[in-house]
């Protein structure tokens, strides 16, 4: 289980991954190694993918990428269409593997003032950055290894003897960020998570190069890889 950070901002989307995942090598226990998760679809769209990162011992890429290159992306398509199509074509091939990911692009060609971000959770498909009103949220979401994100930005509570201490989220006004800022935040919870599993002497389960994908309506879509290495 790696880890996937999605920051939305006003300027854009920024969604940061790791590339480690573990395999199981016949009767000698797992190893681990490098993988790729962020897949484009078309010029509007891209699949970043949190799931099970080998099927039957092939990488989640041998199987991503025909399906993807076989989706209908005609202008008319959005991205909870686009989402769809992949969790159908996903199912088909993976019908009893847990399903993970984001689907992130525009919904219309010629306007792509707001990117849209779908989270795909097994069998459900939900946008994630915009309020009920169809309002666009700036916020974060991460997918995987959350723990210790959760930890830094969540509430909690602190018991020292018969005192509770209780600690209130972390609070950022996304609205604020620069894309420059959402990458480097993203990265951060990255970088922290793999090191907070270090220093507690735990198993990786976060490492590798970074990939990280920026959305925006200015530059369009953005993949870059190795900004940064755990």
């Amino acid at each position: 289980m790696g880890l996937t950070v999605s920051i939305f901002i006003p300027d854009a989307i920024v969604i940061s991954t790791d590339s480690l995942s573990d395999i199981r090598h016949q009767d000698d226990g797992f190893y681990q190694r490098g993988i790729d998760k962020i897949f484009p679809i078309g010029n509007r769209f891209v699949l970043v993918w949190e799931g099970n990162a080998f099927i039957d011992g092939l990488p989640f890429s041998y199987f991503a990428r025909p399906i993807l290159n076989s989706i209908s992306i005609e202008n008319h398509k959005t991205v909870e269409d686009i989402a769809g199509q992949v969790l159908e074509r996903l199912r088909e091939i993976m019908p009893n593997e847990d399903l993970m990911g984001y689907v992130a692009g525009y919904d219309n060609v010629e306007n792509r003032k707001t990117p849209i971000v779908a989270l795909i959770h097994n069998q459900q498909i939900s946008i994630i950055n915009k309020s009920q009103s169809g309002e666009p949220v700036f916020n974060y979401h991460c997918i995987g290894r959350t723990h210790w994100v959760n930890k830094l930005l969540l509430p909690s509570k602190l018991i020292l003897g018969d005192d509770i201490i209780e600690a209130q989220s972390f609070d950022i006004d996304f609205s604020k960020y620069s894309t420059l800022m959402a990458v480097e935040f993203a990265q951060f919870l990255l970088t922290m998570s793999q090191k907070q599993d270090e220093f507690s002497q735990l198993k990786p389960m976060i490492g590798g190069p970074l990939q990280t994908v920026v959305i925006s309506p200015f530059d369009g879509i953005r993949i870059s890889d190795c900004l940064h290495n755990l």
